[in-house]
């Protein structure tokens, strides 16, 4: 419980262990039994390519199903979804976990091959501390700040601290308008003296890169984050991404064909 009211979530339950990667969302994360009778939700197939990275590591899933539309504190208000994600992540420092990855309803970890440690140690910062608390992906490029939709945490008193605080902090008018919790991230929490030290963003960056021969956003990191203004991509590319997993993508088009629209 962060103080000022707790969100009351459901979970699906599973052996805890040292690693939780960490979801939240009003919808459900399981694939409905009849798929052609149901839309499929991104979120339904972010949970399941972070299911697959999970067990690849012998992580555990958290998915947390927020069952109100917002989430209130107590003094300051209703907020929406997004500043949610703070309550999430500290209902796996309550369970014990030591190490806690969230991730947005649209991202995902697509390089299986690297465990949470060796995907830190390649994104960091050849300068920076390795014993940071929390470390964020890079906003770029729409900003050179800390992106809170990919967090990679440690279960210690300050950290915990610090996501108290966090979620303290009065947002204003960014409690339900974009860019919601971020905003008090960049503007406020890396510049305090207290946690600077222990804020770390990295170089990886889960936002479209550019676009591939199709013309089609690139992802080419090992998180890939596909933002709001992409929303057509998400379903698309995930999809694509759980084909491929299990050996049944479709072909590429020829990037000609992709170029000129024609199928």
């Amino acid at each position: 419980e962060l103080g000022g009211g707790p969100v009351r979530v459901t979970a699906l339950k599973m052996p805890l262990g040292p690693t939780a990667i960490v979801m939240m969302d009003t919808r459900p994360a399981l694939l409905p039994s009849d798929l052609r009778a149901t839309k499929i939700e991104y979120p339904q197939l972010a949970f399941e390519l972070n299911r697959a990275y999970a067990c690849a590591h012998g992580y555990d899933l958290l998915y947390l199903h927020q069952r109100s539309p917002t989430c209130r504190h107590q003094l300051l208000g209703e907020r929406l979804p997004s500043y949610c994600k703070l309550a999430a992540v500290a209902e796996a420092f309550a369970r014990g976990y030591a190490a806690a990855v969230f991730l947005d309803s649209d991202a995902f970890l697509q390089n299986v091959s690297l465990g949470v440690p060796a995907l830190l140690a390649r994104y960091r910062e050849p300068r920076a501390m390795a014993a940071a608390d929390v470390s964020f992906a890079s906003d770029r490029p729409f900003s050179l700040g800390p992106n809170a939709g990919i967090q990679f945490w440690s279960n210690t008193p300050r950290a915990a601290r610090l996501l108290r605080l966090w979620w303290q902090l009065p947002g204003g008018r960014f409690h339900t308008q974009h860019d919601f919790e971020q905003h008090a991230l960049q503007w406020s929490l890396q510049h305090l003296d207290a946690f600077r030290d222990g804020i770390e963003t990295l170089t990886l960056q889960p936002m479209a890169t550019g676009l591939d021969a199709r013309g089609w956003p690139a992802y080419p990191m090992a998180v890939a984050h596909i933002d709001h203004a992409r929303h057509f991509f998400r379903s698309l590319l995930m999809a694509r991404a759980l084909l491929a997993r299990s050996g049944g993508a479709p072909a590429e088009p020829p990037p000609a064909a992709a170029a000129n629209g024609t199928r």
